[in-house]
């Protein structure tokens, strides 16, 4: 990559940069669509403690030096460890950060530790063939001999930030050839185990045999905190402008985990690799997915552990063009968990873009853009909230399916929602579904599947709100929302409620199975959405780096009662996740509602001095008019 992609060298703006490295600060992560609170940009404070690796000798030795030498000669304040760009790869072993296997120390969080990959810097593994199975890259946090400090919070590792704008590491398995062995879909890029307090942030991380960036417990340690995360105001796990692609297993595994932010980001091109018969090997290939560990018994058989997943927020991401699902959550082997928090997962301002398996390409079925894949049963509650959102589905899969997700005990009166069991929310959100033609499996744009998992009898499933979603499709006299009830013949789709629109030119069918409950969902069907006219601005039309732009979308038109989904494409010298945030290519307008605004941040990480532009250009959504474009559809801003 040559130099000038990126801009200068970053390394004397670092070191001499005045602002103060302190600790990454918590958001609430809960806000209903507010722009979530990003983290200062932790710099170089103290050059007395910066370590910058040079060559001489392997590459791995000499990274993993200088990350040994700062954590453990740094007791307080920043340690800063800088990889410079020279214009040749960095080809490395696996590396560690708050652990090393060797040495057998932990640090005890004192001092956070800064990790900086300057501009065009590219970390790559060696030879896929070379590197055994279950390593990763980079690992943050420790194994079973980590033990609680003040320092360290209860986790493994605590106060780790890594920054790449505009670097990349690169997992040196593009084919993805071995992950047909479950062992090597463990080959992460960057791996946190019951790490606390952690920033990533700019990296684009690729070619991984495994996942981008995988977010697991440690396991065997009862002395520890089984999750990743951070102490509430300290600062939970925070992933901002990263884009993960073509890795083999999925963009991001999420298994253990209180407290994630995850904004401006990219999972796309997951995929796993053909095996000699030409069908997809083994993996779940998504852009996303939320899924706890099996239960596992620390020694002694007295306590046993689920993985969590709380206080999560993924916010202005994109998640296409992977072999599967674009967002996946499953929760079935939180069946037997009792002692956890309750789910927490929200889902703000994303674009589930299309994905890119068929049924032809090595499968019985297709798989669904969003997929929710429930425990079957436990006490575990709380909720799944996709909000202001798109789903754009190609003609070879369905856009969602609520599978064997436990709706809990009926009420007797069939009036209220049971405690118990996740709740599905689908607010102010659009989607595109051009399957109209199902396939011999019958899949349709929302499938609901009542089975009864092995519960020994009939249960109720479904447990979804339907708040102003809309669906636009042409599936015709199929039916476009169908529920499967219970091979047991005694359960059936349950508490589904809320408005749902429809819009398809051949008419709206649905199903709700032989047996509903507590079924109260209002479908609003049409077969055209009325004429509307969209535009938008840009402000302000110069900013500095660290200053915010807002994008204004607006409709005209004599009915607003439904959600409508705006789509944009971005130009201009400045690049997105570099010289400003990420954002997603879409604005969803909430229904009752004339406009929607958004709001990203221009960044500079660089030393250069040109002025950058970033221009947002309307576009029509594909395969359907749903609006026409007004003459106010192009605005720049200058990033100077």
């Amino acid at each position: 990559m040559p130099a000038e992609d990126n801009g200068y060298s970053r390394r004397a703006f670092l070191i001499t940069s005045a602002a103060a490295a302190g600790a990454v600060a918590g958001p609430s992560l809960l806000q209903p669509s507010a722009a979530a609170a990003v983290p200062a940009r932790p710099m170089v404070a103290d050059a007395s403690q910066t370590f910058v690796v040079t060559r001489n000798g392997s590459d791995t030795s000499v990274i993993q030096a200088q990350l040994d030498l700062a954590a453990t000669t740094v007791s307080s304040g920043v340690a800063t460890v800088i990889v410079p760009y020279d214009g040749q790869d960095w080809m490395t072993d696996p590396l560690f950060v708050g652990w090393h296997p060797t040495t057998d120390y932990f640090r005890t969080g004192a001092a956070q530790l800064h990790l900086i990959l300057e501009p065009g810097v590219v970390v790559k593994a060696q030879a896929a063939a070379t590197i055994p199975a279950a390593t990763r890259m980079l690992t943050i946090g420790g194994n079973a001999n980590a033990r609680p400090t003040a320092g360290n919070h209860g986790y493994s590792a605590w106060g780790v930030v890594i920054t790449g704008y505009g670097a990349v590491f690169d997992g040196n398995d593009p084919n993805h050839t071995r992950c047909n062995d479950l062992a090597y879909q463990q080959n992460s890029a960057i791996c946190m185990f019951s790490a606390g307090n952690v920033l990533i942030e700019g990296l684009t991380l690729r070619n991984a045999s495994g996942d981008g960036i995988q977010i697991q417990p440690a396991k065997n340690n009862a002395s520890i905190n089984n999750y990743c995360g951070g102490d509430a105001g300290a600062g939970p796990i925070h992933i901002v402008n990263v884009t993960c692609d073509n890795n083999g297993r999925n963009g991001m595994s999420v298994a253990a985990v209180d407290g994630l932010l995850v904004t401006g980001s990219a999972f796309t091109g997951s995929d796993s690799g053909t095996n000699a018969s030409g069908q997809f090997n083994a993996g779940p290939c998504a852009g996303i997915d939320f899924e706890p560990d099996q239960p596992w018994t620390y020694s002694g058989g007295t306590i046993t552990e689920y993985g969590r997943l709380s206080n999560i927020l993924v916010q202005d991401c994109v998640m296409e063009n992977n072999v599967n699902c674009g967002v996946q959550y499953q929760g079935a082997h939180l069946k037997t968990a009792t002692d956890i928090p309750n789910i927490g997962i929200t889902l703000d301002r994303v674009r589930l873009g299309a994905q890119k398996r068929s049924s032809a390409a090595g499968g019985a079925w297709t798989y669904p853009n969003f997929l929710l894949a429930g425990d079957g049963q436990s006490a575990i509650g709380g909720n799944l909230t996709m909000q202001y959102s798109m789903i754009a589905t190609s003609p070879i899969q369905r856009s969602l399916l609520i599978a064997n997700n436990w709706s809990g005990s009926i009420p007797t009166d069939g009036s209220v929602q049971p405690a118990d069991g996740t709740l599905l929310s689908l607010n102010n959100s659009v989607c595109f579904d051009w399957n109209n033609v199902p396939n011999a499996t019958g899949d349709h744009v929302i499938d609901i599947w009542s089975y009864d998992y092995s519960n020994g009898g009939p249960v109720d499933y479904g447990h979804v709100a339907f708040n102003q979603f809309m669906v636009m499709t042409a599936v015709g006299n199929d039916n476009f929302l169908k529920a499967v009830d219970a091979p047991s013949g005694g359960g059936g789709v349950a508490n589904i409620s809320g408005t749902l629109h429809v819009v398809d030119p051949n008419g709206a069918t649905s199903s709700f199975g032989a047996n509903p409950r507590n079924v109260t969902c209002t479908i609003d069907a049409t077969t055209a959405l009325p004429a509307s006219t969209v535009t938008m601005a840009m402000t302000p039309a110069t900013v500095a780096p660290g200053q915010q732009i807002t994008l204004t979308v607006t409709r005209s038109s004599a009915d607003v009662s439904r959600p409508l989904a705006v789509t944009y494409a971005l130009s201009g010298t400045a690049k997105a996740r570099y010289d400003y945030d990420g954002i997603p290519g879409v604005v969803v307008i909430p229904a009752g509602q004339t406009s929607r605004s958004v709001t990203f941040t221009a960044r500079r990480f660089d030393s250069g001095t040109d002025t950058r532009t970033a221009t947002v250009t309307l576009t029509t959504t594909p395969s359907v008019s749903t609006y026409t474009l007004g003459a106010a559809k192009t605005a720049t801003t200058s990033i100077t």
